[in-house]
């Protein structure tokens, strides 16, 4: 009937069709199709629900309220996590495996922000202050090419892939930190400092936790290392480790400088390790 139209098309159609081996079940398609020249019918079809049994219902409303669901929670997914379930999803897999490689790790947290907190705890403006600082250092991470894995509290964790971009980026994040600190000086309100550590090295990205609650974050001794480099930095300062040195300057880019190599003591390790920081060339 629906091919009797003049434009020989049909759309939205709804067919309910019963499983053969289960009665009880029961699919609902959209079907949409037409008739060409000749005179064979190419048809669309579209499930609407799975109804009976243990599956899910996947309604018309449910896709809907599915959509609404990721555009909310989209944002609470580490972006490396997306980019890879993109390519999993490309290549016909559906799990996201461990991955061994080099990368370069970022910790950065705002300086004496605890103290900051528990001094102005009953002010409604520390969320939108935090956020705003992120918000900089977020788009230092975007710019140069860096996945955030992970928020903590007034820390952040991110990821390059080049260690040479992280550095940049960092020097990047410390600039939007000198004009947020310019605007809150002239308002007479206290210094936000930034304090920026970065290691090199290998590490693994992988499935961490339960079936019903997983992470797919990096885990390694250069994590814990970043993140200990990060504590020794100064305020303002951006603390790299020369093993970071070493990879950067093998890849012969050389737009900032270093600072003398010193040693710090690391949690965990028995020799000191070595370490220098990095500042922009103007």
């Amino acid at each position: 009937m629906a091919l009797q139209e003049p434009d020989g098309k049909f759309e939205n159609y709804r067919v309910r069709i019963k499983m053969h081996k289960n009665t009880e079940k029961s699919v609902l398609f959209n079907v949409s199709g037409f008739s060409d020249s000749n005179s064979t019918i190419h048809t669309l079809w579209q499930k609407i629900t799975l109804d009976g049994g243990n599956i899910d219902n996947l309604s018309e409303g449910g896709i809907l309220n599915e959509a609404r669901v990721h555009n909310i929670t989209r944002n609470y997914v580490p972006q490396l996590v997306e980019k890879k379930a993109r390519e999993v999803v490309r290549l016909g897999s559906n799990l996201l495996s461990n991955e061994e490689c080099n990368i370069a790790v970022l910790f950065c947290d705002i300086v004496d922000f605890t103290s900051f907190v528990e001094q102005n705890e009953n002010e409604e403006s520390v969320i939108h202050i935090l956020n705003s600082v992120l918000r900089r250092v977020s788009f230092s991470v975007k710019k140069y090419g860096g996945y955030i894995d992970k928020f903590m509290g007034d820390c952040i964790m991110v990821l390059f892939r080049s260690p040479h971009d992280a550095v940049i980026a960092a020097l990047d994040m410390q600039k939007h930190s000198y004009d947020i600190n310019l605007l809150r000086q002239r308002a007479e309100q206290p210094k936000l400092q930034l304090r920026i550590g970065i290691h090199w090295g290998k590490v693994i990205i992988g499935n961490v936790g339960t079936p019903e609650r997983l992470d797919w974050t990096t885990i390694g001794d250069v994590v814990n290392t970043a993140s200990r480099i990060e504590k020794c930095c100064q305020p303002d300062g951006v603390l790299i480790s020369e093993r970071m040195r070493e990879a950067i300057e093998l890849a012969e880019k050389m737009d900032f400088k270093y600072g003398d190599t010193f040693y710090i003591n690391v949690k965990g390790k028995k020799e000191k390790l070595a370490v220098c920081y990095a500042y922009s060339i103007d």
